[in-house]
């Protein structure tokens, strides 16, 4: 009598469909490639005796997902800790790396702080006098019998380059300037310079190292193009937003270069180096050495900017080069010398 008073009832409780669909999901493609990525991940923190992929692998074939999803639990609980304590291990260590390596950076800026003098008690009047005897019209008659027309437009730029009045010199396709200079704010299609052009910016580079070398900087320091190759359209943009372009420039011949001298870079490792290091702390700190190279070389900018003075008042003074001071801009707009072109002034 009870038993048909409850059968209704019992009728009427909706059907229990969750361990069904759920034993239905875990069966699916995708939960089973993704637990098997989180499995990879897990064996990259432990010993490789802990083969968590077989023993799941094993433990589905047998009894399934349930029966591996128990498996894995009871091994999580041995495990975990040992991940725990690796983790624990690898973070105490890269701490350790780091403070060690802060303080090698610290104790390179104050060796270099008293090994070179700022550019305020470097520079004199004479000196800055020189850096402002060859102006405009002595850089235009440069660029006027270099023997290259001057650019018009963008599409002028492959048959120069093709004929050889032009190269490129960026970062990419030029690994030699690479280790003098770096570009800032040029954009990539106007990175291109006269063969003879490129040649003076890295002698520039190489006398900039070796007057550091003289002071006990043993570095490489890098400096900042800021300009190369302005076609005459791009030139005319520039009229209005910066206060030295001009009409008719040397940048429009790829005679001339700006060096911006408020920005400089100490490679304190080769940045090449996180490529070549599969370990990911090390790749971390290369990477962190990269971005401090830029720190440093801005903390010792005004120490680095005298040594380059220094350096461009030299090949100027051996007929190399002109140079304008461009104080508004923070650089130096150099122009390459034909050989048959001598400076008269001296330091």
């Amino acid at each position: 009598m009870l038993i048909e008073l409850i059968k209704p009832a019992f009728r009427r409780i909706p059907k229990l469909t969750f361990f069904k669909d759920f034993r239905k999901y875990l069966l699916k493609k995708e939960f089973v490639n993704q637990f098997k990525k989180c499995l990879a991940l897990l064996e990259g923190f432990l010993p490789k005796r802990f083969l968590l992929r077989e023993v799941f692998k094993k433990s589905y074939k047998k009894g399934g997902v349930f029966v591996a999803l128990v498996v894995l639990f009871l091994l999580l609980l041995v495990v975990f800790p040992v991940i725990l304590q690796t983790i624990r291990l690898s973070y105490n260590k890269v701490l350790l790396s780091l403070s060690e390596y802060m303080d090698e950076v610290y104790q390179t800026e104050r060796a270099y702080l008293e090994k070179l003098p700022i550019y305020s008690d470097y520079i004199t009047s004479k000196k800055e006098k020189l850096l402002r005897t060859h102006l405009l019209a002595d850089h235009l008659q440069v660029a006027y019998s270099s023997g290259i027309e001057a650019v018009e437009n963008d599409k002028m730029i492959p048959r120069l380059e093709r004929d050889g009045k032009l190269i490129a010199v960026g970062y990419k396709g030029d690994s030699e300037l690479a280790k003098f200079c770096f570009f800032y704010n040029v954009p990539q299609k106007y990175r291109y310079l006269m063969p003879e052009s490129r040649e003076i910016l890295i002698e520039l580079g190489k006398r900039f190292q070796d007057l550091l070398k003289e002071r006990g900087v043993h570095h490489q320091v890098k400096f900042a193009v800021s300009s190369a190759l302005r076609p005459q359209e791009y030139q005319s943009k520039l009229i209005g937003r910066n206060i030295n372009a001009v009409q008719t420039s040397s940048h429009s011949y790829g005679t001339s270069f700006d060096v911006f001298f408020d920005e400089f870079f100490v490679a304190l490792k080769s940045k090449d180096s996180i490529k070549k290091d599969p370990n990911p702390y090390k790749a971390l700190k290369a990477k962190l050495q990269w971005r401090l190279g830029f720190l440093l070389g801005s903390s010792l900018r005004r120490q680095f900017r005298a040594i380059l003075t220094e350096a461009i008042l030299q090949l100027q003074q051996e007929g190399k080069l002109y140079a304008i001071l461009e104080r508004k801009q923070k650089c130096y707009h150099i122009t390459f010398l034909p050989s048959s072109h001598k400076t008269k002034p001296s330091l």
